[in-house]
């Protein structure tokens, strides 16, 4: 299914469907990013919108090496903006949506790296 596409910066987009506390639906577009093992990062206006709670706090290591303290939320979140939430995921706030690795797993995914190329992402059998 396709659910993204190649921006001309570069940066590969992908939709994501996330349930919010009152399971109301919200697709969100965020950046692509397979460096990030965890599942997804959001704004702290986005986990508002979603009447999301905080779960607790942890600790994260960035690609520098340092390590921050971030809010972590849990809500059901699906690849795509027509597909139904089925796994419950940790949610990390952060300054900008990320779908991270973790969100991947067991998926097939397939970029067309050019400007407006597709990105489509399958779960595996």
């Amino acid at each position: 299914m396709t659910v993204g596409s190649v921006e001309a910066n570069g940066d590969v987009r992908v939709r994501v469907t996330v349930e919010g506390s009152d399971g109301g639906l919200r697709t969100v577009d965020a950046v692509l990013d397979t460096g990030f093992n965890g599942f997804l990062t959001l704004s702290a206006a986005e986990l508002a919108a979603l009447g999301l709670r905080r779960k607790s706090e942890t600790r994260v290591q960035l690609a520098d090496g340092e390590r921050y303290p971030v809010s972590t939320y849990q809500a059901p979140v699906a690849l795509g903006e027509d597909e139904s939430p089925r796994s419950v995921v940790d949610i990390f706030e952060a300054g900008e949506a990320l779908v991270g690795a973790g969100l991947l797993w067991d998926c097939d995914l397939h970029i067309r790296y050019v400007a407006g190329g597709r990105v489509e992402i399958e779960a595996t059998p």
